[in-house]
């Protein structure tokens, strides 16, 4: 785990596959569940509303939460390359990573912006 922060540290935050697809089995299921609501609810009036109401504000949530999410990684991945090295400067001095691990992530860091090294 300490390997993948690393290299997200390195290379920048990105979306990742697996929370996607996670969201959107998710997705597709509060949606499923919505349409199901719809048709008891058109099928049988208004007594049966629970359903359709309830997955709407699932629904709801789980559209602020992938909305959050890609901003979230959108908002890191802006980050000024000073921030960036701030940032790890901040960790080479709590001693969380190694001189060697922060000479790769330096490195790294200035070669995904394109700028060469000092």
């Amino acid at each position: 785990m300490r390997e993948a922060v690393l290299a997200e540290l390195a290379r920048g935050p990105r979306l990742k596959a697996s929370t996607l697809f996670t969201l959107g089995v998710v997705g597709l299921i509060l949606f499923s569940f919505l349409v199901v609501g719809v048709a008891m609810l058109i099928h049988h009036g208004l007594g049966d509303w629970l359903l359709a109401s309830a997955s709407a504000g699932c629904l709801a949530l789980w559209a602020y939460v992938v909305w959050q999410y890609v901003s979230g990684v959108r908002q890191q991945s802006q980050m000024s390359l000073q921030d960036r090295l701030d940032e790890l400067e901040e960790l080479r001095r709590s001693n969380l990573v190694t001189q060697d691990e922060f000479e790769r992530i330096y490195a790294a860091i200035h070669s995904s912006r394109g700028v060469p090294l000092k």
